[in-house]
């Protein structure tokens, strides 16, 4: 800061039209100071005649304002609130909440006012060094796991989940992809793996994933060996592994930018509103949503945001994706309990899925990917598939009705409140069946008061050997009886029943010939 003095010189030598140069010799300043300090005084109107009378502490506070002078007709930023989410979050950044300040306060301060009011209120200012370098366009992906993860409790849920967030980056635009996850394990970081590319559009020509377990065996000197399913990956994608070297960040320092900025803008968004979300697909919609505005930050000094960086600089560089995704399998032998149910048992997996009852204390194998199940008996037959689930709810055992023993099958049933489930069954029996079962339910007001009267009807026609076994014909002759008479209720049916001369072991496998004006055949109900 130059002195009053110098101030009043440097515009009497101007008005005079002495050279910048002699100015500069005789008053010992710079050309910048004077260049400032005219161009300044021009604009404010001020001359020699109106320096006369300016005190010189009233002409440094013109020229020179306090910079702890704050404009009061812009909004304040809260800078307590910044601070103390900067302190809960490490990897926030000021650019992140000057962002959150102007969407809020659209004339607010700018980027560089709002960091020099903040600094000036905290008091600190962080420096760190970062390596620069000139990544070629679409060469490399980076893979890594984000430091950070978050901890929630979901409603319904006893137990909290802990949330593990996979980072990817590609090419010159650093292009980041963030994915949740429950675990950090093997099927996990493939799946990764794969919907990153898929969310690129593209392959590269080089995968630099870090120095872990799920993805080198041994990282020794100038030798690694890969894990077979990520080699596997290799062959599949056609890229080259080039793991990054035992602590050596600089090996893959996009990345680690991606974690920064993932942590920033993404996590610590996540963290802050863990409460909000019900379930794990809600905390992924939420990751997408911060990710698309994200990469939709234009870069400083420029008019690209990243998503134009990626598509005009990397992504006519990538090879094409495979027509499909890579299938990548791990396999279990397991012994079917009295339950008729399997599971993975990965921890943190609670999920059962039913296999047919039949196949109750035998050794079967499990198939399984992060998305998929199938199931094989000892002779290599598929004898269910299922589609996985992480989510954590109490819903956690998925049955397939078909895979229940009879009986279990009955119990169920009578849980079902669907007329059109019994109706289904009746129609099976035959179509005397289906029309005496469709007027019970009709009958009643409420259809739930007629179920357990249509179970006790229908159940009798499933298990051949059971003391109240009846075959279909003479189920069918009951029910047309029932109706030529009109009288629909479930004590007509038995008592046509017995009067048919019913028994555990009457009946015969072949279907009598029925016919009927109002009733359709067999044909209807295929």
């Amino acid at each position: 800061m130059q002195t009053a003095n110098t101030i009043r010189k440097i515009i009497r030598n101007k008005e005079r039209g002495i050279s910048e140069l002699r100015i500069i010799r005789s008053l010992n300043c710079s050309k910048g100071t004077i260049y400032r300090i005219w161009i300044f005084a021009k604009e404010n109107g001020i001359n020699s005649a109106i320096l006369e009378s300016i005190r010189d502490d009233e002409l440094l506070t013109i020229f020179y304002p306090s910079k702890s002078t704050v404009r009061r007709d812009k909004q304040l930023p809260d800078f307590k609130g910044i601070h103390e989410r900067i302190i809960l979050y490490p990897n926030r950044s000021l650019f992140h909440e000057w962002t959150n300040y102007k969407k809020e306060y659209n004339d607010g301060y700018e980027y560089s006012r709002f960091c020099t009011l903040y600094k000036d209120w905290c008091g600190t200012v962080h420096v760190r060094a970062v390596m620069l370098t000139n990544e070629p366009p679409g060469e490399c992906i980076y893979i890594d796991w984000a430091g950070e993860t978050m901890t929630t409790t979901f409603p319904g849920d006893n137990e909290p989940t802990t949330i593990c967030f996979f980072v990817t980056t590609i090419g010159a635009s650093a292009y980041p992809y963030v994915e949740p996850f429950r675990d950090m394990k093997l099927t996990s970081y493939i799946k990764g793996h794969i919907n990153a590319l898929r969310y690129y559009g593209g392959v590269p020509a080089i995968c630099v994933p870090d120095n872990c377990k799920t993805a080198v065996i041994r990282h020794q000197k100038k030798e690694f060996i890969l894990q077979r399913v990520y080699e596997e990956m290799q062959d599949y994608y056609g890229y080259t592994v080039l793991p990054a070297r035992p602590r050596s960040p600089t090996d893959k320092n996009d990345v680690e930018a991606a974690v920064k900025l993932a942590e920033d803008w993404i996590i610590s968004e996540l963290k802050e509103h863990k409460d909000e979300y019900e379930d794990f697909e809600a905390v992924r919609n939420a990751c997408r949503y911060y990710l698309e505005e994200l990469v939709h930050h234009e870069y400083k000094h420029t008019k690209l945001n990243r998503r134009e960086w990626f598509y005009e600089v990397d992504f006519p560089m990538l090879a094409p994706l495979p027509p499909e995704d890579l299938k990548v399998y791990e396999y279990k032998y397991v012994t079917v309990g009295t339950t008729y149910h399997v599971s993975v048992g990965e921890a943190g997996d609670d999920h059962l899925y039913s296999v047919p009852y039949i196949y109750i204390n035998q050794q079967v194998m499990l198939k399984y990917s992060y998305d998929d199940l199938i199931v094989v008996d000892s002779e290599h037959k598929v004898i269910a598939s299922w589609e996985r689930s992480h989510a954590r709810t109490l819903a956690t055992v998925h049955t397939l009705d078909e895979h229940r023993p009879p009986n279990h099958q009955i119990a169920m049933a009578l849980k079902i409140k669907d007329s059109d489930y019994y109706q289904k069954k009746a129609a099976e029996v035959g179509p005397y069946t289906y029309e005496f079962i469709r007027r019970l339910i009709a009958k009643y007001k409420n259809p739930n008061q007629s179920y357990r009267a249509c179970m006790g009807i229908i159940s009798k026609t499933w298990k051949k050997g059971n003391k109240d076994y009846v075959v279909k014909e003479r189920m069918e002759r009951a029910c047309r009886e029932a109706l030529s008479i009109n009288s629909i209720s479930y004590s007509t049916v038995m008592n046509q029943l017995k009067m048919d001369g019913y028994d555990k072991n009457a009946g015969s496998d072949k279907n009598d010939d029925f016919e009927h004006e109002n009733l359709r055949g067999n044909d209807a109900y295929q």
